[in-house]
This record gives C-alpha cells, sequence and structure tokens, in this order.
C-alpha cells in the first residue's frame, strides 16, 4: 500500500474478492480524503501477480513434523508398500 501525490496504491497478489471489495470502495475512499486530508483521495487498485505466503510458526512446526516423519525410514517403508499419505505427524511427548 502506497500514498503518493492525492493516490492510494493498493497492490494485490491477484484479483481475488478482497481486490474486489477495495476497488469498490473507491468513493468511499474518496470522500473520507476529502474530509480528513481536503481533497478527495484516488484509488488505484494493482495486481501483481506475486502472492506471498504467510505463515505462522504452529504451521513451520507442523510442516518440520512432517519433514522429519518422512525421513524416518520406516515411515517412508510403509508409504511405499501401502501408497499411503501422510495427512497428519504427532510429536512425541517427552516426560
Amino acid at each position: 500500500m502506497e500514498f503518493r501525490d492525492g493516490a492510494l496504491t493498493v497492490t494485490f497478489g491477484n484479483d481475488d474478492v478482497f481486490a474486489k471489495r477495495v476497488r469498490d470502495s473507491g468513493q468511499l475512499f474518496r470522500d473520507i480524503g476529502a474530509r480528513i486530508l481536503g481533497q478527495p483521495v484516488n484509488l488505484v487498485v494493482k495486481i501483481s501477480g506475486q502472492v506471498e505466503e504467510r505463515i505462522d510458526e504452529a504451521e513451520l512446526k507442523r510442516r518440520g513434523l512432517r519433514e522429519r516423519a518422512i525421513q524416518n525410514p520406516a515411515v517412508r517403508l510403509v508409504m511405499e508398500k501401502t501408497k499411503a499419505e501422510l495427512l497428519w505427524v504427532k510429536q512425541k511427548d517427552v516426560l
């Protein structure tokens, strides 16, 4: 998001529902700009085609556990023999 020369430019990774909602809110931004800044704010919506993946720490931990499990020869053998898919991994509690 960038504000320069009376224009608020918002860039989205793809043309999704959020981009459409912001695009449809152009009049709202013009009105808010006129009231707060004394001049209307023009809204520009850009689509970059680059989507950033946001991952939280819990997801990183799950991915790490999954990778460790897949590296285990016993797990790999069972997966290959049964054509199984690894759905989730639970870390063993150490007492």
